[in-house]
């Protein structure tokens, strides 16, 4: 018989921390949508407490909540960041934009939504062209006034978005860009039609890109991948009619591998 010490008799044992982890890892791909009573019987802990570990998710952009039903957000992704994961999701972007650049010869990035900013997490450029018009890694710049950011926003639930239309800051970068909640409320809903954003110089004067979203397994919105390109060299046609074939050919092949790699673990 074992003399080893439950969890919860060590002292060093945190209860509120393991079962805000708990908390976590009770959603999957069968119950990626759950009410306060379902988190609490799964998890067993009282009501109460459910709600409390749910609404301090909801509040750190962890969480969302729509007609009762609570769900992760991308942002927990976040939580991963400076270990090695079980499954690299960018690791495995990447091989796919190298082919992307090659096919499409114009630099592409991916990007994921960190409260009202979107940071770039990978980017592969072009082997024969000096200047760039793409972000490097680790660029942050108000989801807003990004493709990837509008791309990552369109598909991240009313709540993201109401909060982000009530709390972002829309400081206005060009002539052209949007800084009215009503007018990108308006565009996001028709980037979540089309399922791709173009953007034309909002951020910077002769920038031109498009974007279209990563969804994981259960169907999340996670990131973003983007084509930028300078308006001299790439018509608002080709963006659309060339490169966001490619895109979205790059964005099958990548949740090909994904898929692929779930059902192996």
């Amino acid at each position: 018989m074992s003399n080893q010490k439950p969890l919860e008799d060590k002292n060093y044992f945190v209860k509120s921390f393991a079962k805000g982890l708990a908390i976590f890892e009770c959603f999957d791909k069968k119950d990626d949508k759950m009410s306060l009573t379902e988190v609490a019987k799964k998890v067993g802990i009282t009501r109460a407490a459910a709600r409390r570990f749910l609404l301090t998710l909801e509040d750190l952009g962890y969480a969302e909540q729509q007609d009762k039903k609570f769900s992760l957000t991308a942002k927990v992704l976040n939580i991963s960041k400076g270990v090695r994961v079980k499954v690299d999701v960018w690791a495995i972007a990447k091989k796919h934009m190298q082919t992307l650049v090659l096919k499409v010869d114009e630099a592409a990035s991916a990007a994921i939504l960190d409260g009202y900013e979107i940071e770039y997490v990978a980017r592969i450029g072009t082997p024969h062209r000096i200047m760039s018009v793409t972000p490097g890694v680790g660029s942050r710049y108000p989801a807003h006034i990004t493709s990837t950011g509008r791309a990552i926003l369109a598909f991240s639930g009313e709540a993201i978005i109401e909060d982000y239309l009530k709390n972002a800051s829309f400081k206005k970068y060009t002539e052209f860009s949007i800084n009215d909640c009503k007018k990108l409320k308006s565009t996001l809903t028709e980037s979540r039609h089309n399922s791709y954003v173009v953007l034309n110089q909002e951020l910077e004067i002769g920038l031109r890109s498009i974007a279209v979203p990563l969804f994981d397994n259960q169907n999340r919105v996670i990131g973003a991948l983007t084509i930028g390109t300078h308006i001299s060299r790439v018509s608002e046609h080709k963006l659309i009619s060339v490169i966001l074939p490619a895109l979205r050919a790059c964005v099958s092949s990548i949740n090909y591998d994904l898929e692929n790699l779930n059902e192996c673990e």
